[in-house]
């Protein structure tokens, strides 16, 4: 990957990635440990991860102008913006305790459901424990193998 969009978007605007929608820094989150996974995935699996981690990469740039269009000017978020989501994140609100499947949301978004091993969902963030049926939210994660950790991602009716 040459640039990362959203990351010089944020250091261009010095903006703290605090300030943004939690569901867009848990998308953040998110690449940032599939970023970390290039130096570890073999090469052949590399080409897949950074299709995937650009595809994210526009996602999250949508999402920020999405949310955050009319506050943008000239590729710029204005001073307003910063003052008001600097003032609203003094309170913190409760994370929701559906990270998990958030990470399963984002995963099947790329498209990423068949054959993934139990170590890219650790990487990930997943709390819950794998087992060989595991319901998180609407999603049944199935292990396929008997002797290695690999999992589907099956969308429950």
């Amino acid at each position: 990957m040459e640039k990362i969009e959203h990351r010089e978007f944020l250091k261009k605007n010095k903006i703290d990635k605090k300030l943004l929608l939690s569901a867009i820094q848990e998308e953040i989150k998110i690449f940032d440990k599939m970023y970390d996974l290039l130096e570890k995935i073999t090469p052949c699996g590399k080409g897949g991860l950074l299709k995937q981690l650009e595809k994210l990469d526009a996602e999250i740039i949508k999402d920020i102008y999405d949310v955050y269009g009319d506050e943008i000017s000239n590729n710029e978020l204005t001073e307003e913006f910063k003052e008001k989501h600097e003032a609203s994140k003094k309170i913190k609100p409760k994370t929701k305790a559906n990270s998990d499947e958030f990470i399963i949301d984002q995963l099947v978004a790329l498209g990423q459901t068949e054959n993934i091993g139990r170590s890219t969902f650790i990487d990930l963030g997943l709390r819950k424990n794998l087992k060989w049926n595991t319901t998180i939210g609407k999603y049944l994660i199935k292990r396929i193998r008997v002797f290695k950790y690999r999992y589907n991602i099956l969308i429950l009716k």
